[in-house]
């Protein structure tokens, strides 16, 4: 783990996206998938060109029978390197590590020598957004709750934002 080389000789031979959040302050992959599902699924398309030959997208998801998994999983039909993975929502879920670990586990083709990569679902629909629309990441949508924000919420904001703009 760590940062990806760049070397055509350590492509990725699997790249996880992660769907599962379980921090506090991220946005649910859903609401992500859900608002940004075109950016989403371009991003996706994208990943197939920074794959080892025979490399695997792992999309994780807490429920891949959820309707809107079975409706991303018809917009991805017919590319057979990308494959969906349930997994529970339990902290650290969400933790590079963890997540190979599981992936590796409950999957044959991930060998311990694999380069893997791993992306959370919002990096990728900013990269669907800068490859295929032109747009750069300029914005991140924040989850915001607790006693100083009630009702709990999902905040698009500017990156750099001052945490005290959304305090009321």
């Amino acid at each position: 783990m760590g940062i990806p080389s760049l070397e055509e000789t350590e492509l990725p031979g699997s790249i996880v996206v992660n769907a599962v959040l379980t921090e506090p302050f991220r946005t649910r992959g859903r609401v992500i998938i859900d608002n940004f599902r075109e950016r989403f699924v371009m991003g996706v398309k994208f990943l197939l060109r920074l794959l080892a030959d025979y490399g695997k997208v792992e999309i994780i998801l807490t429920d891949v029978k959820d309707p809107l998994a079975r409706r991303m999983y018809k917009e991805l039909a017919g590319f057979a390197w990308i494959r969906l993975h349930p997994v529970s929502l339990k902290y650290p879920v969400e933790n590079p590590l963890v997540l190979r670990c599981a992936l590796k586990r409950g999957d044959s083709h991930i060998n311990k020598k694999d380069t893997v990569w791993v992306i959370d679902v919002q990096g990728l629909a900013a990269l669907g957004a800068c490859l295929g629309e032109g747009y750069p990441l300029y914005r991140r949508v924040v989850a915001a709750g607790g006693p100083a924000h009630h009702p709990t919420t999902h905040i698009s904001a500017l990156v750099g934002t001052p945490l005290s703009h959304f305090i009321k």
